[in-house]
């Protein structure tokens, strides 16, 4: 028998991970809304497979945001087995639930979002998502990089997690300072831009070129590579 109505949605309201929270990382942000997709569904059928199913999502996801000029978002196989352990959790538990520890199952994220739902099909449980303001916003937010989707079959129903993610920016280490006594592959390409045997180790030969150099070029003349110095060779 075919759908004769949309999912029914629950009026949207906030979990666990729909709330605004601040962190280390500035502009920390988690998105999230909780969808329940009770089909009037055709009589249950053989499921297909977990992992085409999954593919078959993240296909619909990418293609909702094709058509509203977003990024393509890539597939994680890290937010793929949170999604899937969570999805296998709301299965065997027949309760439609946020996970309350995807922030700290995700590693290393600036941005994280995620929708559930429950329904017969990836079609059905799809336009759901899109028919529902929240759940569309995680689907086509520009914030989002990559996607990972879990999906489980129990008590007659499929059950499916979308989580959404954009990694930290790692901020970059400051370039460390070398000088007398140093050893390694960069006092070699300080070296070879100075135009003295590269040996590997900073000595007096290596010191004296590079306070010449920093005079050259109206640098502090200490006789140690430092950031500013660094630039001016680049290296």
């Amino acid at each position: 028998m075919p759908h004769t109505a949309l999912p029914a949605l629950n009026p949207p309201r906030r979990a666990p991970l729909a709330r605004r929270r601040t962190a280390s990382v500035a502009g920390l942000a988690l998105l999230g809304s909780l969808l329940t997709g009770l089909l009037t569904a055709a009589p249950a059928q053989a499921a297909p497979s977990v992992t085409s199913t999954e593919r078959a999502f993240v296909r619909s996801i990418n293609s909702s945001r094709h058509a509203s000029h977003r990024a393509q978002l890539r597939g994680s196989g890290a937010l793929t087995a949170v999604a899937r352990r969570w999805a296998q959790s709301m299965a065997r538990s027949n309760r439609l639930a946020h996970n309350p520890r995807v922030a700290s199952q995700v590693r290393s994220w600036r941005y994280l979002g995620e929708n559930v739902g429950v329904g017969g099909s990836e079609r059905s449980l799809h336009s759901a998502f899109m028919h529902s303001a929240p759940h569309r916003a995680n689907v086509v937010s520009s914030r989002y990089t990559g996607v990972g989707v879990g999906v489980a079959y129990g008590h007659g129903r499929m059950w499916v997690v979308e989580v959404f993610a954009r990694p930290a920016v790692r901020a970059k280490r400051p370039a460390r300072t070398i000088g007398y006594g140093a050893r390694g592959t960069t006092v070699k390409k300080i070296q070879r831009k100075l135009h003295v045997r590269a040996t590997g180790y900073y000595g007096p030969v290596t010191r004296s070129r590079v306070v010449a150099f920093q005079k050259r070029h109206h640098l502090r003349a200490t006789g140690k590579v430092d950031t500013a110095t660094r630039r001016r060779m680049g290296v």
